[in-house]
């Protein structure tokens, strides 16, 4: 398993160090959007929102992580 999530946001690709991951920053549960606050390289919080049917490998990424955490 990588250490990284990596998702396509328009032209800019983020990648999401699993060790800087802080939590879910969903409001309201959607089986298809997950949102995922984290830090960047900076410390700098932020939070990324992958869609299923925008960035199926990323979405299918992240659920796999969010799977291993419980």
């Amino acid at each position: 398993m990588s250490e990284y999530i990596t998702v396509q946001n328009g032209n800019e690709i983020i990648k999401i160090h699993k060790d800087k991951f802080s939590g879910l920053a969903d409001r309201d549960f959607n089986e298809n959007i997950i949102s995922l606050a984290f830090e960047d390289d900076n410390s700098i919080p932020k939070v990324v929102t992958i869609y299923k049917d925008k960035d199926p490998a990323a979405f299918a990424e992240a659920l796999d992580f969010l799977q291993s955490l419980k």
